[in-house]
């Protein structure tokens, strides 16, 4: 038996509005600079969005909130679990802590020191799972398989 993925759905302007509205607040509104150096290869220019001034340093801090606040009640009770190198982790652990909610980051042996201190700073517990991506997916799974815990 073959083992297929599905497209995720894309998101659309409705999804990102309603994110918007749940981060409201709670994200840090980050600015849109231009890049000044290369105007004039670019007509209408670059931009950048300079996300290490987020939460966590990172981007992932928005997907992280947004989603666990969709969670019910009963879900956020049985905790959740981040498989993750790190910035992933450190989001979900943040938001995690920002709900009340139990976090568990799988992390890879070979992990920064800095990104496992940042997840347990932020109130997550580190579990450690081989080097790859599919060893921390499939380690999360089992974690989530006896914990009854989401897997973000």
């Amino acid at each position: 038996m073959t083992d297929t993925l599905e497209a995720p759905a894309l998101v659309t302007l409705d999804d990102l509005q309603a994110a918007a509205r749940v981060l409201h607040g709670v994200a840090v509104r980050t600015p849109l600079l231009p890049v000044d150096a290369l105007r004039g290869r670019f007509p209408e220019g670059i931009w950048v969005k300079p996300e290490m001034l987020q939460r966590t340093g990172a981007f992932k801090f928005r997907g992280a909130y947004t989603y666990l606040a969709q969670l019910c009640a009963a879900d956020r009770a049985r905790g959740v679990i981040a498989p993750s190198s790190g910035n992933h982790a450190q989001a979900v652990a943040y938001a995690a802590r920002m709900f009340g909610v139990p976090c568990t980051a799988v992390m890879p042996t070979t992990v920064s020191p800095a990104k496992r201190a940042g997840v347990e700073r932020y109130g997550g517990k580190v579990v450690l799972a081989g080097t790859t991506t599919p060893e921390r997916l499939a380690a999360g799974d089992r974690i989530a398989a006896e914990t009854g815990a989401v897997v973000v």
